[in-house]
């Protein structure tokens, strides 16, 4: 029979010492984790110019005129990107909702216009404001920065009409739409 010469003092501080290795290595890992989420919630300078906005968004008046609200898509923000942003269950779910919103504020511009088989593009102004989102503010995983009230102007039977662009986020150095005129379906406009 083996005796064990350890102590009930000697397992206690074995106990303690193992408590104590523990815990530092947690606050090291929790370190490096508020150290990198400090990083995150420090926005890059400048914030992203407009990029190749401005085409998309000549997409967009295209779709209206065309009543063809997929030829605006590329306005949108990329369905394959969407998954890297988003920290929630089922985001192609919640992406396919998103894009059906956008789908139908395409065809309420074209309700709204006089002469939507004529409309014609005019400018496109992205929001004055750039607004740093640190991740997990609006159930994404990672920052980005977004934009409010982005202007569509139109030509529409001779006149100028303005649309605002309700969100905008900028994702690997392009702007892209989130949210054209609502926010949800059942919103009304």
């Amino acid at each position: 029979m083996i005796r064990s010469t350890a102590t009930s003092h000697d397992l206690a501080r074995g106990h303690r010492v193992a408590a104590w290795s523990s815990a530092l290595f947690s606050a090291a890992l929790v370190g490096a984790w508020l150290a990198a989420s400090a990083a995150e919630a420090r926005p890059p300078s400048p914030a992203p110019a407009a990029g190749d906005v401005e085409t998309r968004a000549k997409l967009l008046v295209e779709a209206v005129r065309k009543n063809d609200p997929k030829k605006a898509h590329p306005f949108f923000f990329p369905g394959g990107d969407f998954a890297e942003v988003k920290a929630i269950k089922d985001p192609a779910k919640y992406f396919d909702y998103l894009i059906r919103v956008y789908d139908k504020d395409v065809l309420t511009i074209r309700e709204k216009l006089d002469s939507p088989d004529t409309v014609e593009f005019v400018r496109f102004e992205l929001g004055r404001g750039r607004n740093w989102v640190p991740n997990f503010k609006e159930a994404n995983k990672v920052p980005y920065y977004a934009t409010y009230k982005s202007r569509l102007v139109v030509k529409d039977a001779g006149k100028e009409k303005t649309f605002f662009v309700r969100v905008m986020i900028s994702w690997k150095g392009q702007w892209y739409c989130t949210h054209l005129l609502r926010k949800s379906l059942n919103e009304r406009i």
